[in-house]
């Protein structure tokens, strides 16, 4: 056998192994064939990809540099370090290696993919339009679908642009097609059948992530009598050991680990549970997996929800869940999907333990005396016009300083130094938070703040939910999408509905005049902390009991064959 044809046979191999849940196995053997393949740079490949699957990627990395030192111009070794290092503190070389890779192909689709992601993650204050440029032109190659559906998910950081938008949704429609093998189990007819609703939740997030933090007791407040609840995991997190991954998964009536299956496999066990209602929690968010199960119609009806603000724009969707902030009834002709309107707001929360005892100022590098404004989110949010505002913001309350998420890449750090000072902010108004594993510590910080400041173009989710309910107001602007009135529907939802501002020169002014009154921001502080009990947006029972009135409104439809169809639920179903 040619050397080349028993390399392929082990490539093959490799892969089959990585496919089916043996990452460990697939090593073993590549460790075996050691001696024969060691100077193809395609064997250090496969070694790294295997490293990443057994979740070692510092390893994975020097294999794909093994790769590149045996041949440097390899385009495959060059994307594979760049993904790998992608959003690490090596961030630095994931550019370098992306811009050696389009260097090489300008056509690559993950090199692509990777210098917009790696632009973002790391804070670049340039102009975005060039960032949505590449992303057309990838759309335009026809690319894999993985890359589309992460194409996608960009497109809302860039300054949603909306024919963009729809032209990443049709080309995943047509990407996907219309797959063999659709089957949903049948609904038994009205009057007849199972006395309780089975809904399934679908996400890779159901652990310490951001969607399990506000998801964490929802699922133990539906309603036993009414409701099963099934979660299908795709993702295992198998090296996790957090109260949020143990409390989910004995949350659930059934908790069903798919991350190891294909995606007939999938689709073939959601329908033999037999679930009424799909909910995808994860939408656009890297994995492809969870989309083209949906496509494949496992459930009578389907819902997009929270994974990121939005919707999916995709025919096998019958529902996203809004409400009249995010999604106001006028733009209902906006989506492909249509809409059930909760009445307060379309986020569920969690209430979560606070030690608002574990630091000080001086402990986070804050000064005693400043007013702080702060600013927990990813840097992936922080574009050129809410920085220029929060320099402006700066300028105008002298002293003051901005408490910022550091994140796991100093490249950002660097960059927005270096932009504030271009503006004319010194290094010591700037602040950088490091992420606390515990989050009763992390929300205990949020008193050390003033006001709290959101972004623009993609708002703050989770880190807006926490600031509230660790009584730290956040100051934010409407913007025209989703994912820029998200915050202004908590904010309505917790009775402080006039700290969304309209303009951006509102929101400067009005943080102006909080940073140089502190009665004033002392006042809303002392509002917010009384609202938190007697407003709607932290009852996960109240909210809980809504978002199943709106299940049973999209079920009572569908048997009694109606389609699908927008509507809203009043505050007091």
């Amino acid at each position: 056998m040619s050397e080349d044809i028993a390399f392929d046979n082990l490539s093959h191999k490799t892969h089959e192994l990585l496919a089916s849940g043996s990452p460990q196995l697939a090593l073993e053997d590549l460790k075996r064939t050691f001696p024969r393949f060691a100077k193809r740079p395609e064997f250090w490949i496969l070694v790294g990809t295997a490293l990443e699957y057994l979740g070692q990627p510092e390893q994975a990395a020097e294999s794909y540099r093994f790769a590149l030192q045996r041949d440097p111009q390899h385009l495959q070794a060059l994307v594979a370090l760049g993904l790998c290092l992608h959003t690490t503190s090596h961030e630095a070389e994931s550019r370098a290696a992306v811009a050696r890779a389009l260097a090489l192909d300008p056509n690559c689709e993950e090199a692509l993919v990777l210098s917009v992601s790696g632009d973002l993650a790391t804070a670049q204050m340039g102009d975005r339009r060039l960032l949505a440029s590449r992303i057309r032109h990838l759309v335009g190659l026809k690319p894999k679908l993985v890359n589309l559906i992460r194409a996608a998910y960009f497109v809302p950081f860039l300054d949603i642009d909306y024919e963009l938008e729809r032209e990443i949704w049709a080309a995943i429609e047509t990407a996907i097609g219309q797959p063999a093998g659709r089957t949903t189990w049948s609904a038994p007819a009205v009057g007849s059948g199972r006395a309780k609703l089975r809904i399934g939740y679908v996400s890779p997030n159901f652990g310490d992530h951001p969607i399990g933090h506000v998801t964490k007791s929802l699922y133990r407040s539906h309603d036993r009598r009414r409701f099963e609840v099934y979660l299908y995991s795709v993702y295992s997190r198998p090296f996790e050991t957090s109260e949020y991954k143990t409390v989910i998964r004995e949350s659930c009536d059934r908790f069903i680990d798919i991350s190891s299956m294909d995606v007939r496999t999938a689709h073939a066990r959601i329908v033999e549970d037999q679930i009424d209602i799909l909910v995808d929690l994860n939408g656009y968010m890297v994995i492809s997996k969870i989309i083209e199960i949906f496509a494949r119609r496992p459930a009578p009806v389907q819902v997009y929800w929270l994974g990121h603000a939005g919707a999916l724009g995709l025919s096998w969707y019958d529902y996203v869940i809004g409400d009249a902030t995010v999604t106001p009834p006028e733009e209902d002709r906006l989506y492909v999907e249509k809409i059930a309107r909760l009445p307060h707001t379309f986020h569920s929360v969690d209430r979560h333990e606070i030690d608002f005892d574990a630091l000080s100022r001086r402990d986070c590098g804050l000064r005693d005396d400043a007013f702080v404004f702060a600013s927990f989110g990813v840097p992936t949010k922080i574009d050129p016009e809410v920085f220029d505002a929060w320099m402006q913001i700066l300028h105008g309350v002298p002293g003051s300083q901005l408490w910022l998420a550091q994140g796991r890449n100093p490249e950002v750090e660097r960059n927005l130094r270096r932009a504030a000072a271009e503006r004319g902010i010194g290094d010591e108004r700037l602040v950088f938070a490091a992420r606390l594993p515990d989050k009763r510590a992390h929300l205990g910080r949020h008193r050390l703040a003033d006001l709290a400041l959101d972004t623009f173009t993609v708002n703050a989710s989770t880190v807006a939910l926490d600031a509230l309910w660790a009584g730290l107001p956040i100051l934010t602007r409407t913007g025209r999408h989703f994912c820029a009135r998200n915050c202004t529907s908590f904010l309505r939802a917790v009775g402080l509905g006039e700290l969304a501002c309209v303009t951006t020169a509102q929101y400067i002014e009005r943080a102006v005049h909080f940073g140089t009154h502190r009665e004033a921001a002392g006042e809303i502080r002392r509002r917010l902390w009384a609202n938190r009990e007697r407003y709607p947006l932290f009852d996960t029972e109240g909210f809980t009991r809504q978002l199943e009135n709106a299940y049973r409104t999209m079920w009572e439809r569908h048997r009694s064959g109606q389609p699908p169809t927008s509507f809203s639920l009043p505050a007091d179903r």
